[in-house]
């Protein structure tokens, strides 16, 4: 009579090993950004072709707080919207009738 086994259980394993992409993916990024700071303070990089992350994210805040970003987005994202919904809505007449008029097809 074959002996009954218990379900095979998943090995044990570490926070590191669950979450290996995450943790290698974002230390590049951030080691990236790093990299592209301090070349960009020290003057290497001229900031009229290329500027630093820190100079974007204080700007990123400026126009956040004080300036016309929210409304530039809404106006995009709106944009944005109104492309998507008429697409959608020309694809389904169009799969509609391809569908039903083999012709069509």
């Amino acid at each position: 009579m074959p002996s009954e086994s218990a379900p095979l259980e998943r090995p044990h394993r570490s926070f590191y090993q669950r979450y290996e992409r995450l943790i290698v993916g974002g230390a590049a990024a951030l080691v990236a950004i790093a990299v592209w700071q301090a070349i960009w303070s020290s003057g290497r990089i001229s900031p009229l072709f290329f500027t630093g992350p820190s100079s974007i994210i204080k700007r990123f805040g400026e126009e956040w707080t004080h300036g016309r970003l929210k409304s530039d987005m809404a106006y995009s994202g709106a944009n944005f919207a109104i492309g998507v919904g008429l697409a959608i809505a020309v694809g389904v007449v169009l799969g509609v009738i391809i569908g039903w008029y083999r012709r069509v097809a």
